[in-house]
């Protein structure tokens, strides 16, 4: 890369030291970063150029890029107790956006290592943002054991299919081969029957906690099972099946339990690629009230700019669930760094491009992306708001606050 733009600062490189990473590790961190900043510009160019976009473009993430949609939800706690905002008896509104796993990945029949539950909490008086977030996905490990495999997993990622399958088998433990491949298989029906896993640890004020979600009454269970598609199903079957069944509630909500996993003995902090097999306890609940369907009153195809907008980052937490773990000290870098580059950053970078194409202000990769635009001078990016959400009356309309 030839600007600084996602070079760690010494600052951050000493943080991480201090944390115990190696600087073999350290530098890895720095070129997942790098990675994922080239991937999302290549993402963009790919959506762009099929046609996917008007001609007021919005950077998608690098990852999670595909949204089925952004639903408004009540979030309670049902436990006893107080740590952060798990306070006995309070209840707070949130955004929840359910998503494929990939990059420009339009198809929801494609094979996905992943989908997604992100959860942005509001009304947060513990956090500088006024929110807390809850980063979920359709399984209970997560791919990646050793840090220094990150960047080329993520590099693979954005080109062919040979060099992904070369990745794969050359450049990834067995461990790791072994999770992309349940990932690959772990097919879904509806996201709003399936069950969610944060996959990486956070603190819950003196223990360590992993966080789930299951549908209605239901218990996660340890290794969730695959779940096929209908034989006809479309291109957006996951957005069809989350809209049946916000449709097929008929006045009552959606609802998930949350759950914790507290680490046992033998239980490893630094290791994602294992599951624990402790017990899930009960300790809030999810309701997603009715007339969110297409053409309700609610119609969730309204919240397309906000499912767009939002950022979502594990650090954003009150102190007493703070993630921990060395997967998530990569994640306290690349987060937060994605979300300013896709939602301001590229706008800037593309404009200067666009009048100098060999600007060497602009990152050689990123310039080599932006090369494959077909007709970059009808492209115009969108600089999305930075702001966290507020409460607006349909939070109001729906019950969700009074």
């Amino acid at each position: 890369m030839s600007s600084t733009l996602t070079v760690l600062t010494p600052a951050e490189v000493e943080q991480l030291g201090a944390a115990g990473l190696s600087d073999d590790e350290i530098a890895a961190v720095d070129s997942s970063i790098a990675n994922s900043v080239v991937l999302a510009v290549k993402s963009f160019v790919d959506e762009v150029n099929d046609g996917e976009q008007s001609s007021l473009h919005v950077v998608r993430r690098e990852s999670h890029g595909k949204h089925q949609g952004c639903l408004r939800a009540r979030f309670e706690i049902t436990s006893p107790g107080s740590v952060g905002i798990f306070q006995s008896g309070a209840a707070y509104p949130a955004w929840i956006r359910l998503s494929n796993g990939g990059a420009y990945q339009r198809d929801d029949r494609s094979r996905h290592i992943s989908r997604g539950f992100a959860i942005k909490v509001l009304n947060v008086d513990l956090t500088q943002s006024g929110t807390h977030d809850f980063l979920l996905i359709t399984s209970p490990r997560f791919f990646i054991r050793d840090l220094t495999h990150y960047p080329a997993f993520l590099k693979s990622s954005g080109e062919n299919r040979p060099a992904q399958v070369f990745n794969f088998l050359f450049h990834l433990s067995a461990a790791e081969r072994n999770v992309i491949e349940h990932r690959l298989a772990l097919k879904v029906d509806d996201l709003l029957r399936s069950c969610g896993y944060s996959a990486v640890p956070y603190r819950f004020g003196h223990d360590v906690v992993k966080y789930a979600i299951a549908p209605g009454s239901s218990v996660p269970p340890a290794m969730p099972q695959p779940h096929d598609p209908p034989q006809d199903a479309s291109v957006d079957y996951l957005e069809d099946a989350m809209n049946a069944t916000l449709l097929a509630s008929a006045g009552e909500p959606v609802s998930f339990g949350f759950f914790i996993q507290r680490a046992r003995a033998g239980d490893s902090i630094d290791d994602p690629t294992t599951a624990w097999d402790g017990p899930f306890e009960p300790v809030g609940r999810i309701t997603i009230p009715s007339g969110q369907h297409r053409g309700g009153p609610f119609d969730y195809r309204n919240n397309e700019s906000v499912a767009e907008r939002l950022s979502f980052d594990p650090f954003n937490a009150a102190t007493e669930s703070q993630p921990v773990g060395r997967t998530n000290l990569v994640r306290q870098f690349v987060y937060a760094r994605l979300a300013r580059f896709r939602r301001r950053e590229l706008a800037a970078l593309f404009e200067r491009w666009r009048s100098n194409n060999q600007d060497q202000t602009v990152p050689g990769d990123v310039r080599n992306a932006l090369s494959h635009l077909n007709r970059p001078e009808a492209v115009e990016i969108a600089v999305q708001d930075e702001r966290e959400p507020e409460v607006d009356q349909a939070f109001r309309s729906l019950g969700i606050v009074s």
